[in-house]
């Protein structure tokens, strides 16, 4: 056997796991410990010798008890005790503690108080909680590069893994696992079926609930099921593929696009199978919601924002205005009355559509406005700064051209009922023209019955005109030629009569 080192003392450590009752007088238990040696943990057999006195009392009230060639193995050891007494019944009583090899003993460690829970505070942890624990030398697990296991009803639920960048952390199913090179993650919850384990697949990763749901590195999903977080990414729903690097994935079947090259994934996660965006990174920085629909919600780039909502959005609302709705935006608690879209340009240029409250009106402005137009369309339609409106009218925009009679459409205007009128609901004043309905009848121009396009009332105006002036030259055809029959039949008598003069002698 190899001899004890008598040159220094042994450095003691114990700490009472467990108090196991054998009868009524709880006289026996179980005693762990943890023995360094020399700075190293110790190795071998050691013998160990207990006894009990009170304090302050150089004479031992019970003992010493000396348990031989206890088996110790990378430090730590066990051994049972019987005093032959029930600690409860004797209170005060400390436990001296001596260890040794081939009959010497050395004192380990400093008396510890005797309880009915063990070994006192500080060296024992007792099911009725502890009071004056040190941050520094009192803690629970192990000392060795082993992983400490939790257990409720002989079932592992738990345990804590030491990894080069902090601690790997698993509660919750046996199914829950790390990756060989995972460091400083965590995974929680899980299911009890195959495929319903959490998993952690990178540095830095969290699972923090649900099942079948995994993450990558600086990946969290919050739980839900059959989710994945890529590289700093974000998932909580069901069936999530937060694939992107740095996005968010909220819902249900939302489809982030993964990275070119994914890592190894489970058979059940969401991102496997999907496409790719083609990049290192994926579809990065997409955030995308979307509601429980049964069809995938997926992204087309990165850095997109996406809203899959079937029964509409709202915002500072909670309700649709109309089933129909898609978006309603109401004006915000805080702000004024009425309810404002803003746009913004890069350099600044700004422009403002807003519902005004006080009568239901839309308005626009544009208070950069530099240009001549106000309104614009890719047409060439517009609306001047001024407030001029200017329809499209490009041939390059029209086809299907017929010619018109000009003097059939004037014949249709001078027949075409015209009035003063107002608008109903309106106090915008008195109005002159055809209605809708007359006009179409005469013209079938435009795809409604109900209203009048600008263009077609300006066509039919200049048709008009041309049909007035068409017969105004025809008028004036006429009156010419009657005119120079009227000359001719006026020379006729002027010649006629001077002939006559000329007979009768009479002097002009």
């Amino acid at each position: 056997m190899k001899p004890i080192r008598t040159s220094r003392l042994l450095n003691l450590l114990m700490l009472l796991l467990t108090v196991v009752v054998q009868n009524v007088h709880a006289r026996q238990m179980n005693y762990r410990g943890s023995l360094i040696d020399q700075g190293v943990p110790a190795e071998g057999d050691y013998d160990f010798r207990f006894t009990l006195r009170a304090a302050g009392e150089p004479q031992p009230r019970v003992g010493p008890i000396t348990v031989f060639g206890v088996e110790v193995r990378g430090g730590q050891f066990a051994t049972g005790l019987d005093f032959g007494i029930d600690p409860a019944a004797e209170p005060g009583l400390q436990l001296h503690t001596e260890v040794g090899r081939d009959g010497r003993f050395e004192v380990a460690g400093s008396p510890q108080a005797f309880e009915a829970e063990g070994v006192a505070p500080g060296a024992c942890w007792s099911t009725q909680g502890n009071a004056g624990t040190s941050d520094a030398t009192d803690f629970l697990g192990t000392t060795d590069a082993q992983a400490l296991h939790l257990r409720v009803d002989n079932q592992d639920f738990g345990a804590f893994r030491h990894s080069g960048f902090g601690f790997n952390i698993r509660l919750g199913s046996v199914l829950n696992s790390w990756s060989q090179a995972t460091e400083s993650s965590v995974v929680l919850g899980g299911g009890t079926q195959p495929n319903t384990g959490n998993g952690a697949i990178g540095t830095h990763a969290a699972v923090l609930g649900g099942y079948a749901n995994v993450a990558e590195s600086g990946g969290t999903v919050a739980g839900g099921h059959n989710n994945h977080a890529a590289q700093n990414a974000f998932a909580a729903g069901s069936f999530i593929c937060a694939g992107g690097y740095d996005s968010v994935g909220l819902g249900r079947n939302v489809r982030i696009r993964r990275s070119l090259t994914p890592g190894a994934t489970p058979s059940t996660d969401p991102c496997d199978g999907q496409p790719s965006s083609g990049d290192a990174d994926g579809d990065n920085g997409t955030f995308a919601w979307a509601d429980d629909q049964p069809v995938s919600f997926e992204s087309t780039g990165a850095r997109q924002f996406l809203v899959r909502a079937g029964g509409g959005v709202m915002l500072n609302s909670n309700a649709l205005v109309q089933s129909t709705d898609d978006l309603v935006l109401k004006a915000r608690a805080g702000g004024d009355v009425n309810s404002d879209f803003r746009l913004v340009s890069a350099n600044g240029k700004t422009a403002v559509v807003y519902l005004r409250d006080s009568d239901g009106a839309w308005r626009f402005a544009a208070p950069n406005l530099t240009g001549p137009d106000f309104l614009t369309f890719t047409n060439n339609a517009r609306l001047t700064a001024g407030g001029a409106w200017t329809n499209a009218s490009s041939r390059a925009l029209k086809q299907g051209f017929v010619a018109i009679d000009p003097g059939a459409v004037l014949d249709r205007v001078l027949q075409l009922p015209i009035s003063t009128w107002q608008y109903r609901n309106s106090s915008e004043g008195v109005h002159m023209g055809p209605v809708a309905e007359d006009f179409h009848a005469a013209f079938g121009l435009g795809s409604s019955s109900a209203s009048i396009s600008t263009v077609d009332a300006d066509g039919v105006t200049i048709a008009a005109i041309q049909g007035l002036h068409q017969q105004l030259r025809k008028a004036e055809r006429t009156l010419s030629a009657d005119n120079a029959e009227l000359r001719r039949q006026n020379q006729e008598l002027r010649e006629r009569m001077a002939a006559l003069e000329d007979r009768l002698g009479i002097a002009p």
